[in-house]
């Protein structure tokens, strides 16, 4: 399976990559493609022969949700 391909399997109908770029993840290198949904890392594996690996898949509001929280509760604030 292409990159893009899988890319696309990833986004909803009206979603669009808006941004990309290289990056490390829990030590493997690979593509963050960030859109207003979704952030997406794919890992490409082989010289020759290319292999795309879906690594993370995340919506972007559980991500910021999930932080907010974790910040509250770190300084030990209510959470509502």
């Amino acid at each position: 399976m292409s990159r893009e391909k899988l890319v696309e399997d990833c986004l909803g109908l009206e979603d669009e990559i808006q941004k990309s770029f290289e990056a490390r993840l829990d030590g493997n290198y690979g593509i963050i493609f960030m859109s207003k949904r979704r952030l997406i890392f794919i890992t490409e594996k082989g010289r020759f022969r290319k292999r795309y690996d879906l690594v993370l898949d995340k919506d972007i509001c559980t991500l910021i949700r999930s932080r907010f929280l974790e910040e509250r509760l770190k300084k030990g604030s209510p959470i509502f």
